[in-house]
């Protein structure tokens, strides 16, 4: 086979690659589509805003996006949440030691271009008829958790003490018990001879509490 006709199977080879490529399904949109990682980031730059909270909170991401005709509700409510497009689901609990109801959070964020929307509610949430719970259980929820800064306790600020100063007798405030030099023996009155070399502490013969 001579130059030219390798040359012109190659130019045909890639001809159809390229119209192959053109026409796969969702190619297209699959390069402009967000994935779980980047809607985490959405999540926490634009709405929990970890640095604002005074409070700890809890969210709850169904890892796939809801396809278009999905819809969303509370446990308990009349509201409905229907699901147009392909959408991360996040429930966000923001007082999750707290017995329902309580304030809460759907937060809503596109595959296509990462817009977020928030409603507030105050139940869980059922997705597409099923609780989060069940969702959770079989893997298909990204637990996802937010500690306030705020909420630390800060370091508390000694206060001096207005105790008296006490010592290792009755001694009044400000006098040594057993007044006496190191190495000269026992401090009390007929001990016997017991020998501290001069470089003790004052601390340890008394005179100091």
């Amino acid at each position: 086979m001579n130059k030219a006709k390798w040359s012109k199977r190659i130019l045909a080879i890639m001809l159809l690659t390229v119209m192959t490529l053109a026409v796969l399904p969702g190619a297209a949109a699959g390069s402009a589509s967000i994935g779980m990682d980047e809607a985490i980031e959405i999540l926490i730059e634009e709405i929990i805003e970890p640095s604002t909270l005074d409070h700890d909170i809890v969210a709850y991401m169904v890892k796939q996006p809801l396809q278009a005709g999905g819809v969303v509700t509370p446990l308990v409510g009349a509201g409905i949440y229907p699901v147009t497009e392909d959408e991360y689901f996040i429930f966000i609990d923001d007082s999750p030691a707290a017995f329902y109801e309580h304030p809460v959070r759907f937060a809503f964020i596109k595959a296509s271009d990462g817009t977020s929307t928030v409603y507030d509610e105050a139940w869980p949430p059922l997705v597409n008829g099923e609780e989060l719970t069940t969702l959770e259980e079989s893997g298909q929820v990204e637990l996802l958790r937010f500690y306030s800064t705020a909420a630390q306790p800060e370091p508390v600020v000694p206060v001096p003490s207005i105790a008296p100063e006490g010592d290792y007798s009755d001694a009044p405030d400000g006098q040594e018990a057993y007044p006496w030099t190191p190495g000269t023996g026992g401090p009390v009155q007929g001990s016997p001879p017991c020998i501290i070399p001069p470089t003790a502490s004052l601390v340890t013969l008394g005179r100091t509490v």
